[in-house]
């Protein structure tokens, strides 16, 4: 069509919302999907920083358990009447015998979740 005249038409040309239905909706999906991103890194993240924080209080938990046993020692031999270096050396064998323990029960612990497959392929 060489010119308007005659055709019902002003000339004016009008863009096509109708063939491009999804195009709106793709880009809002899009938006989505970065906002999704970025909270699933914020959860992530903080997920990570309790885990450690929980590790952490569990670990500190442990030491003070084997503080106040120790210390319950120390008070129990003083009361017997035990000499200094008798109630030094059963302290620290208390100590290190409780340590070894909550050592093996923190590798059992990680033995339990850490995943090692069964039948490596070759």
């Amino acid at each position: 069509m060489s010119s308007n005249k005659g055709s019902g038409r002003s000339g004016h040309i009008e863009k096509n919302v109708i063939g491009k239905r999804g195009s709106g909706q793709l880009y809002a999906t899009r938006q989505q999907q970065k906002q999704d991103e970025i909270l699933r890194k914020k959860v992530e993240k903080h997920e990570d920083s309790a885990r450690i924080a929980r590790s952490s209080i569990s670990k500190h938990k442990e030491l003070r358990k084997i503080q106040v046993a120790c210390a319950e020692l120390e008070e129990e031999l003083e009361s017997k009447g035990a000499s200094e270096e008798e109630i030094k050396r059963a302290v620290k064998e208390q100590r290190t015998k409780l340590t070894s323990k909550s050592d093996s029960k923190e590798n059992k612990h990680n033995d339990i979740y850490s995943y090692k497959p069964r039948f490596a392929s070759k």
